[in-house]
């Protein structure tokens, strides 16, 4: 038998196999076989079996054939569960450059891992504290439970979590206010992340922060900032997505077109400076309080900003023999140490509003003095809905006056180049300034309007709007704000507060719109590797008046704040006004 026609049988064979790896041991058989009787000894030919024919005409033509004169066949190298690529040579040296087929399996289970971990994590399953699991009202909760009602300070729920690895983890926080919209704290490892707020409603809903976990197990526990409200479960993910890549898309446009060149110099300062350095800023009343000297004594320098208010230059407040000096004092700030200025505006309501009116005895939180909260303010008279809608043109004329009166003091700085991060209608989500006491709609007109003639019947072109609200419901909308900021308490152990950073990046998300993110008011200043681990890059921090908050952060947090180069104070801001 001819050489080829050995080869036609083979092919003929391999045809009729199902498994190609067993016609490759047939052709090796036969050609050792061949080898080992000479090929051109025709009885030896003769000898051989027919192989294809046998191939052809067996029943079970998959079945490998086995010569009764022929040695055992050597075993191929064991082939890859899959069947060859298309094209391989059917030859027995080992496939080029280690054959991939062979490693797939390994590079699965490296790449497959156990997601355990992210499973969801009920309240009613961790450690209560002064807690209570309930049914009662348990409308679209997990498991129909949840904990509640952290009724006092010492009220919380600690889990143990467990994640495969350290890193950036979203948390997913499940909760439902009871008697309104309230605002809960989160810790990590006995390490506060900062404040979330709990939405009103009749059912939970979901809350992402993102927090730092070790590797193993973790505690993750949730307390009361403000009490009564229920708990349901907490969950694990990676992060879907660079957060904080969303949060440095933001609009570096200015809300007023006619901006001036005071305001376009800070702008474009700040827009320089976001998600790589955070402004420092001190809010005091005046040069010579407490607040700065201290903050001089134990970093040897002055923050970049410093905030101010213009309560006492509200029309109510100068009838009650109010002197103000706020504006004198930014304005020898400015002159001496070259500093930034924030304003914000505790507005007294219009003397017809106030419920004092010189009666005598009234009851806590009535007096004039009081006159921005809505506990001072007479509910019979005044509405700012009806106000808004032109139901009530004397009211909308006195809060004009008032605007009018501030817009004066705006001028003043304005006129001397500086420009101003202005902050009003601050706290309106919290309903306890009378601003905000009549809901959002009454609000954002009014902010709208505030706006429109600060901007433009007063030409107020050195104003950098800053918005002061918590909730997609309260935005008044991207033309009227450059900032976004959230006024927090802090942590003692100084955490960045990255869980109100993300929040706000999540709810600028929701409205459609990213813009700078920045504190306006805090206690503890937040520490700059903090912010920079868990990449909460607030545009500036802003901590509130007083001594007792400022004794908050030690002298030694403050120095190494200060004295970092990611950390920005009065000497990186000079020239800017």
């Amino acid at each position: 038998m001819e050489f080829k026609s050995i080869i036609r049988g083979v092919e003929m064979t391999g045809r009729k196999c199902k498994n190609l790896n067993k016609s490759i041991s047939l052709l090796l058989a036969l050609l050792l076989l061949f080898v080992s009787c000479g090929s051109k000894t025709e009885n030896a030919a003769q000898s051989g079996p027919e192989p294809a024919q046998s191939a052809a005409t067996e029943p079970n033509a998959g079945a490998e054939p086995a010569p009764e004169s022929e040695p055992e066949a050597p075993e191929a190298p064991a082939p890859a569960e899959t069947e060859p690529e298309q094209g391989m040579e059917e030859t027995h040296e080992e496939p080029k450059n280690g054959e991939e087929a062979p490693e797939q399996p390994k590079e699965e289970e490296e790449t497959v891992e156990n997601e355990d971990w992210k499973k969801l994590y009920e309240a009613e399953d961790a450690k209560l504290t002064s807690n209570d699991v309930l049914t009662s009202g348990a409308n679209g909760t997990s498991g129909k439970k949840y904990v509640g009602k952290f009724e006092s300070s010492s009220s919380k729920a600690e889990f143990t979590v467990t994640v495969p690895e350290e890193g950036l983890y979203e948390l997913y926080i499940a909760s439902i206010g009871i008697w309104g919209e309230k605002v809960a704290k989160l810790s990590v490892n006995g390490k506060e992340q900062g404040e979330f707020t709990v939405k009103n409603g009749s059912t939970p809903s979901e809350v992402e922060m993102q927090v730092y976990l070790n590797a193993g197990e973790n505690t993750v526990t949730v307390l009361p900032s403000w009490t009564w409200f229920g708990l349901d479960y907490i969950r694990l993910d990676k992060p879907s997505e660079d957060r904080l890549a969303a949060a440095l898309a933001f609009d570096r446009e200015l809300s007023n077109p006619n901006a001036g060149d005071s305001a376009k110099k800070l702008w474009a300062f700040l827009t320089e400076n976001y998600g790589n350095h955070v402004l420092v800023g001190q809010v005091s009343d005046r040069l010579s309080d407490p607040e700065m000297p201290a903050i001089k004594k134990a970093t040897g320098t002055y923050p970049a900003i410093m905030g101010f208010d213009f309560m006492d230059y509200t029309p109510s407040r100068r009838a009650h023999g109010t002197n103000p000096d706020a504006v004198d004092q930014a304005l020898t700030w400015v002159k001496k140490h070259k500093g930034l200025v924030t304003f914000h505006w505790h507005w007294n309501v219009p003397e017809p509003y106030l419920i004092d009116q010189g009666q005598g005895k009234l009851e806590s939180g009535q007096d004039w003095w009081s006159g921005f909260y809505q506990t001072a303010v007479d509910a019979k008279k005044f509405d700012l809905k009806k106000i808004m809608n032109g139901e009530d043109q004397e009211g909308y004329d006195l809060l004009m006056r008032d605007i009018d009166a501030i817009a004066e003091q705006l001028l003043r700085l304005k006129d001397k180049g500086i420009p101003v991060l202005w902050r009003p209608l601050h706290e309106a989500s919290g309903k306890w300034f009378w601003w905000g006491a009549y809901g959002p709609e009454a609000y954002k007109k009014l902010y709208v309007t505030l706006y429109d003639r600060l901007t433009n019947v007063h030409g107020l072109d050195n104003l950098i709007w800053v918005w002061n609200c918590d909730g997609a419901d309260w935005f008044p909308g991207a033309e009227y704000v450059d900032i976004v900021s959230c006024d927090v308490a802090g942590t003692a152990d100084y955490g960045s507060l990255q869980g109100r950073y993300y929040e706000k990046v999540e709810e600028m998300k929701q409205i459609g719109v990213m813009k700078l993110i920045a504190i306006s008011e805090t206690g503890w200043v937040p520490d700059i590797d903090n912010i920079a681990r868990e990449q909460a890059w607030w545009s500036y921090i802003v901590t509130w008046r007083g001594m007792d908050t400022v004794s908050k952060t030690s002298d030694e947090q403050l120095k190494k704040m200060y004295s970092d180069e990611r950390v920005l104070t009065v000497k990186d801001v000079a020239g800017l006004n």
